[in-house]
């Protein structure tokens, strides 16, 4: 009886979470964190991802859930599917890291085998990073800020830095570039360009 009814418990408590996202209330995405970050996180250890490579399974699984929202109709599936989908993410991830060549190695073994980017691929990269560039505008300021020191520092900067220069905790980087990426995928999907 204590499992079913912590089971039902639990069950209520995303449909509930599910409910309060979709209907846009504020502090949604942080209540649905809070409650399923340590587990996404846990699935992304537990196929061998540290760090970085562990933010960005992390990372991957909610922009898929916010994606999915309106395609999942069972809301007590929603533990099943954000671990199911970390899984996917981490298990991606793992091997994209293990098949990816250096970036420098993959240019020069393109541009010694007479491989160049066509002017239709360099017209799409240029007309998406533009996308990116107005979005990030769109967005607050403080958002701005934390996705161009994550994304667009000449270096690979560690959460510590970037929590010590925006004066915010270190456990709150990733939470929040999450929700940052999201209003920038949103505004990207409201504009045609994702």
């Amino acid at each position: 009886m204590r499992t079913q009814s912590r089971l039902n418990d639990l069950a209520q408590r995303c449909h509930d979470l599910l409910a309060d996202v979709r209907n846009g209330r504020a502090d949604a995405w942080e209540h649905l964190l809070d409650e399923f970050g340590a587990l996404v996180l846990s699935v992304a250890y537990g196929a061998g991802l540290r760090g970085a490579d562990a933010e960005d399974a992390y990372q991957a699984t909610w922009m898929a859930l916010h994606r999915s929202l309106p395609h999942i109709r069972e809301p007590g599936a929603l533990v099943a599917w954000i671990s199911t989908t970390a899984r996917r993410e981490s298990w991606r991830l793992s091997k994209l890291r293990r098949t990816v060549a250096d970036p420098e190695q993959v240019k020069e073994a393109a541009q010694h085998n007479g491989v160049e980017t066509s002017p239709v691929d360099e017209l799409q990269r240029l007309e998406r990073r533009q996308a990116v560039q107005a979005g990030l505008a769109s967005i607050d300021e403080r958002c701005q800020e934390l996705l161009e020191r994550l994304f667009f520092a000449s270096d690979s900067p560690r959460y510590e830095d970037v929590a010590a220069a925006m004066e915010m905790k270190v456990g709150s980087v990733g939470p929040t570039r999450i929700r940052c990426l999201a209003k920038l995928a949103r505004w990207l999907q409201e504009n045609g360009s994702l």
